[in-house]
Order: C-alpha cells, then structure tokens, then sequence
C-alpha cells in the first residue's frame, strides 16, 4: 500500500460504514415508510406511554427501541432514529386496523393485528410486553 493513499482509506472507512448502514435501515424500514405515507403524526398523543419490549411491524422487529402510545383515537409508534432514520412517528386510527389476536410466541402473549393502506395491502403489527394490559382495555 502506498503510504500518500492512507489517509484516503482513513476517511473512506468510516463512510463506507456510514453508508452501509443508512442503507440496510433504509431497506429494513420499507413497511415503516409506507405507512408513514398515509399515518405520519403530527404530534405526540394523549394517552399511556410504553416501551415497546416487542414489536414487529412486518417482519422487521424494533424490540426495546420503540415507543408506544396507546390513545383513544389510535396508536402512537416511534422508533430509535438510529435504527429507521428516514421514519418518522406514526398515528394509526383504531378503525385502520383489523380486531386483533392475542397470540403467544415462546409462552408470551402478543397482540396482532394488521393495518390496513389506503393504496391496498396490509401490514402486520404485533406488540408485546406491558403495552397488553393497556391495550386489552
């Protein structure tokens, strides 16, 4: 290696990293800004706060690095800008989604659902974790 292209591989290290990353996220958070599309809120709700221990939202799992709002109009989902940097917070109405299922994965109950787009499909959300008691009520 010649030593006049090291400092170039010093600095093209890290944003190689950098753009790998922002890439894998930006594809992992497809269903995230898809919804975004139609849900994006505006602002934080009124209603019980939790962290999120689980929650997949497609097949991508946000588990202990997301917030959720359970409101009277809907549910509030924020995620670690880290791990979806494109996304922003969503509101989803209760009418937008299916009844859910209670279900159970390794002897813990989750919720499921599926929420529904104005342009066709579905996407499915699941949580588990406190944010049950809540949304039970």
């Amino acid at each position: 290696m010649n030593p006049e292209s090291s400092p170039w591989l010093f600095l093209l290290i890290p944003v190689y990293f950098v753009s790998l990353w922002l890439l894998v996220t930006t594809l992992l958070s497809i269903p995230w800004l898809l919804l975004q599309k139609e849900y994006a809120a505006t602002q934080e709700p009124d209603g019980q706060k939790f962290l999120a221990r689980r929650l997949a939202l497609g097949m991508v799992r946000y588990n202990n690095c997301a917030t959720v709002f359970v409101a009277p109009g809907g549910l509030y989902l924020r995620v670690a800008r880290i791990l979806c940097p494109w996304g922003k917070p969503l509101f989803i109405p209760w009418e937008r989604m299916d009844p859910a299922k209670i279900t159970s994965f390794l002897w813990s109950p989750c919720w499921g659902t599926r929420i529904h787009r104005t342009e066709g499909g579905s996407i499915r959300l699941t949580l588990a974790g406190s944010v049950l008691d809540a949304l039970e009520d």
